[in-house]
């Protein structure tokens, strides 16, 4: 009877353990698993991630592996009903790996979870309804399936949610690293708010109309929408605000090609 007892009590800690485990880490709710990459995955990436296409045969294989790496170490929610989660699964994380292409912290430990929703959502965060944000309280990236689909649709119109929430991701990921690439990588951050506070500058950006007008917003926006431009349209970038590409280049480490 005690040995009986003695094995139940055991069981139940075990589970219990692992429930607090599981609820520390916010895994409740959250799907992980491991993803392996399947031949119709890499005809995706060939097909549809002008990126992945741009590299030769080593580097795609390199690609993968980030890729995989990176699935499988973030919990992964979808609100809602919604078809094809493979293909936004692989869309996010293709474009992690591509943003973070160059450098050697590429696996953004700034997130933990990601949220889909079909369209926009409300946030309790600010009481505001969103197509995307990043929560770096509870490392928590959110995207619009809609909005996020829209982005790739279109490569030249300097619009993409994915790449602009995982800008911001990313520089919570370099600002807490202690390497030299994150110090250049905030060293780079600091030029950007520099020339975002300077007047002529600010008079080019409303002239031209080449960032967003969102990206006036405050230096973090700036950032997000600046990473957008540098990946869908480099060469006018580059044309046009050399100096702010040439910072980008230094804190991203690699270039996007144009795709025209």
């Amino acid at each position: 009877m005690e040995t009986v007892i003695i094995t139940g009590l055991v069981l139940f800690g075990v589970l219990l353990l692992s429930f607090f485990i599981r609820l520390s880490e916010g895994f409740i709710g959250f799907r992980k698993r491991k993803y392996p990459l399947r031949a119709a995955h890499i005809d995706f990436l060939k097909g549809s991630f002008p990126f992945y296409q741009s590299l030769n045969e080593k580097d795609q294989k390199r690609f993968q592996e980030r890729l995989v790496r990176f699935l499988n170490r973030k919990r992964i929610r979808f609100q809602g009903k919604m078809a094809n989660t493979e293909v936004i699964e692989l869309l996010i994380g293709a474009t992690a790996v591509s943003l973070s292409w160059g450098l050697d912290r590429y696996w953004y430990p700034s997130v933990k979870r990601i949220v889909v929703y079909p369209d926009s959502y409300f946030s309790k965060s600010n009481q505001k309804r969103h197509y995307g944000e990043f929560n770096p309280k509870l490392k928590t990236l959110v995207l619009s399936r809609k909005k996020l689909l829209e982005g790739f649709a279109d490569g030249f119109d300097n619009k993409n949610l994915a790449y602009h929430e995982l800008a911001h991701a990313l520089v919570f990921s370099m600002l807490r690293g202690r390497s030299y690439e994150s110090r250049r990588f905030t060293v780079g951050l600091r030029a950007i708010q520099l020339r975002f506070a300077n007047p002529d500058f600010r008079e080019k950006m409303r002239r031209t109309e080449y960032f967003r007008a969102y990206g006036e917003s405050n230096i973090h926006e700036f950032f997000a929408v600046s990473v957008e431009n540098y990946v869908e349209t480099p060469g006018f970038f580059n044309k046009e605000f050399p100096k702010m590409y040439a910072i980008l280049k230094t804190m991203l480490k690699h270039e996007f090609i144009e795709l025209c």
